[in-house]
């Protein structure tokens, strides 16, 4: 007979093995995954904390910068709603941007309270030399 003869006689059959399971060895390893995991936890407790922290340490200086220039831009437009506010600044820019001057003398008009008792205003003309109104 020749070997393949002899291999093709042969029926093998690959019979899959069950193995028992080591219910003591399960045990064993579920308690040193609980220990693990109780020992372990309150450290990973501590390193949630700590980044939160330091998160929160950012967003604090973040917002204090942000404060700071704020208050220094408030007071920069402060500083500027004065300066254009003054009457030297509003009578500058009347000239320079509306080509307003200052009135003639002849050209000037008063606004009296009424001598009824209407409460309205009267105006009077331009005073003339001659005194007459």
């Amino acid at each position: 007979m020749t070997a393949r003869s002899v291999a093709a006689d042969r029926r093998w059959r690959n019979v899959p093995l069950s193995r028992e399971r080591d219910l003591q060895r399960a045990r064993w390893m579920w308690t040193l995954l609980a220990a693990c995991l109780v020992s372990f936890s309150p450290f990973a407790v501590y390193l949630l904390e700590q980044m939160q922290h330091v998160q929160l340490r950012y967003r604090v200086e973040e917002l204090r910068a942000e404060s700071r220039r704020l208050t220094e831009a408030e007071r920069r437009l402060r500083v500027q709603a004065a300066n254009l506010e003054s009457p030297r600044a509003v009578e500058a820019r009347a000239q320079d941007e509306l080509g307003l001057v200052h009135p003639a003398s002849n050209q000037r008009v008063v606004i009296l309270p009424a001598a009824t008792g209407r409460g309205g205003l009267m105006a009077r003309g331009p005073d003339r030399e001659d005194g007459a109104r």
